[in-house]
């Protein structure tokens, strides 16, 4: 009742030119003084010409994005720019590098699906003359021979005896045949530039890939340090906008686990970095300063590559967790953009 009340004297007063023909719920605001304000509004000229310019500036940073995404496609394509051992992309990424790089956001622009590997590398003393334990690792000088086994996939149990025997047995001039040997960059051949480069090309992703010449049951490196190595998944991915990072990152660390995932701050490129929480991997020196520590050991090596399958085994799961929360994450994207 005092609704219509209310109502009907409004209604009145309009009829007199006393208000203007209003709802009740304007009226009451004009009563109260409550008027819409820019209040918490920067409209000044600055702040015009930055937000110009900070548009400007992420137009620009879209156009370099897909310009480099259509360049990295054709280097995937022709397997260029790839400075792995083995020269290729691994298969095991394939199926996540499919989701991320026919989305209109993304472009992988490196990868490794985790490996188990020998790697030789040289300690050098930041200060030759000094006395006191090394400082820094030599990686790619020309003493070190860097990667002399690779495989990115859990080791089969010949190849697992094949190890052993070369870093464990004591075999005077005993050369291991029975693995296949594809010579790395860098190794000596008799084979011609075309037929070595066809080979890796053959041997796909699946292969041992061996230094030639260096896994000899006889002799082993003798210097510097021999390192077993499990290396997990890691991807780095391009993003062309904050919110297609974010959106990549909460796939990475919430769906899938990989803790250890970031964007970096938005300079000229948006990267994610997609890694593992530390744990997974498995880094053991089996060589030090040239002596041999798992000589004789034949059941400890064994049971370190066998643990470094282990972790293989649970990489391989985490990625396949990867693959289905990127998926989702797309598909809900999409889903919303047409609902």
């Amino acid at each position: 009742m005092w609704e219509e009340a209310e109502s009907s004297a409004l209604l009145c007063a309009v009829q007199r030119g006393e208000l203007d023909e209003k709802s009740p719920a304007d009226h009451k605001k004009k009563q109260n003084g409550k008027r819409p304000s820019n209040k918490g509004k920067d409209l000044s000229p600055q702040y015009q010409q930055r937000k110009s310019s900070h548009v400007a500036k992420q137009k620009q940073c879209e156009k370099e994005f897909l310009a480099h995404k259509q360049q990295v496609m054709m280097n995937l394509s022709s397997n260029a720019c790839d400075h792995s051992p083995k020269g290729g992309v691994d298969h095991k990424c394939l199926p996540l590098m499919h989701l991320l790089n026919t989305h209109d956001d993304y472009v992988t622009t490196s990868s490794c699906s985790g490996r188990i590997a020998l790697f030789h590398s040289v300690i050098i003393p930041e200060d030759r003359g000094a006395v006191g334990p090394p400082a820094s690792l030599k990686r790619g000088g020309k003493d070190a021979l860097g990667w002399l086994v690779v495989k990115h996939d859990v080791l089969t149990e010949r190849e697992i005896d094949l190890l052993v025997r070369c870093l464990c047995d004591d075999v005077k001039d005993g050369v291991v045949t029975e693995t296949t040997t594809t010579p790395l960059e860098g190794a000596t051949s008799n084979k011609k530039d075309g037929e070595e480069k066809e080979q890796q090309k053959e041997g796909e992703l699946d292969g041992v890939w061996v230094r030639e010449g260096v896994l000899q049951a006889s002799s082993p490196p003798v210097f510097g340090m021999v390192a077993l190595k499990m290396e997990p998944f890691v991807m780095h991915v391009e993003c062309r906008t904050m919110e297609s990072a974010k959106r990549l990152l909460s796939a990475a660390a919430t769906d899938a686990g990989f803790r250890n995932s970031g964007v970096t701050p938005p300079g000229k490129k948006i990267m994610c970095g997609i890694r593992h929480a530390s744990g997974l991997g498995l880094d053991v020196p089996l060589i030090i300063d040239g002596v041999n520590y798992v000589k004789g050991q034949h059941a400890y090596l064994r049971r370190l590559l066998h643990m470094a399958n282990a972790k293989m085994h649970g990489n391989d799961v985490r990625l396949h967790r990867l693959e289905d929360g990127v998926a989702a994450r797309l598909a809900a994207e999409e889903g919303a953009k047409k609902g």
